[in-house]
């Protein structure tokens, strides 16, 4: 699914980034089951690191508890979420990045950087299109469907 969107935009001139996240290992840090946790789930989690409540994340009330980072996976609310198998990370810290939750955590091992050379760009979107890693499944929706056919057209047209 990163390679798709990292490689989607065919006027971007450079190489291209996908990040991977090894979120059993952050959870395992921070005390927490090792699976991603459903929405259902994650009251019960919260209340284990302090929380009243999810929403207490999200207000004045979140500020000072415990700090922690947790995969979770979205309802599945739609067909998108559910073809690009999506997934979130939370955190109980607002007013810091990611990456300096990671670095304070001595955690930073946790993410590993893939390089797309520019040069290769073509060759794996080309490969990704075979394995039917494009718009159409990932947005199976009529704009998906157009996004995909415009795509192919724009780089037929061009070679």
């Amino acid at each position: 699914m990163a390679a798709h969107f990292a490689t989607l935009q065919e006027k971007a001139d450079g190489d291209r980034v996908i990040w991977q996240l090894d979120w059993r290992r952050l959870h395992e840090y921070f005390k927490l089951k090792p699976l991603a946790f459903l929405v259902s789930d994650l009251d019960e989690a919260l209340r284990e690191k302090g929380y009243e409540a999810a929403w207490d994340l999200f207000s004045d009330k979140g500020d000072g508890k415990e700090l922690f980072i947790c995969m979770l996976e979205p309802p599945g609310l739609d067909a998108r979420i559910m073809a690009q198998s999506a997934a979130f990370t939370l955190s109980s810290v607002k007013t810091r990045s990611f990456d300096a939750i990671l670095r304070q955590c001595n955690l930073t091992d946790c993410l590993t950087k893939f390089v797309i050379p520019e040069a290769k760009l073509d060759f794996i979107r080309d490969q990704l299109d075979l394995c039917s890693v494009d718009e159409r499944s990932l947005f199976p929706d009529l704009d998906g469907i157009a996004a995909e056919i415009k795509r192919y057209y724009s780089a037929s047209a061009e070679k």
